[in-house]
């Protein structure tokens, strides 16, 4: 089976919650065939084709497309120009965390540092 998949997405922007449209347009191509022998294996390596599928007693095009859809689909949809540089979250009353509060010994080398200073 060939076919080419065509759909405009929607979805949220995974920094900013607004929405993001995104045009796919992918190629799907699929080979059918009647005797695949059952593997029965707790491991099985993948083959280079992995195009190749058993042959159904009824072929479903609609899960064939939501499958390639889903794969083609961005997994973390940015909006132009939606940057996280900082982020800083909490309950409401409460003062936030930041980068820094996470990182109990970056304030030993400027304690250091005014040792030394104190020193001389």
């Amino acid at each position: 089976m060939s076919a080419d998949l065509g759909a405009t997405v929607v979805q949220d922007c995974v920094v900013t919650l607004d929405p993001v449209t995104t045009r796919i347009d992918e190629p799907i191509s699929r080979s059918y065939v009647a005797d695949i022998p059952e593997i029965e294996a707790s491991e099985v390596e993948m083959p280079e084709d992995d195009t190749v599928e058993a042959l159904p007693e009824t072929l479903d095009l609609a899960q064939v497309m939501i499958e390639a859809l889903s794969l083609a689909l961005p997994p973390y949809p940015r909006i132009e120009g939606a940057d996280l540089s900082v982020a800083v979250f909490s309950e409401p009353g409460v003062t936030p965390m930041s980068d820094d509060d996470a990182k109990p010994f970056a304030g030993l080398g400027a304690l250091r540092e005014s040792l030394e200073n104190k020193d001389k």
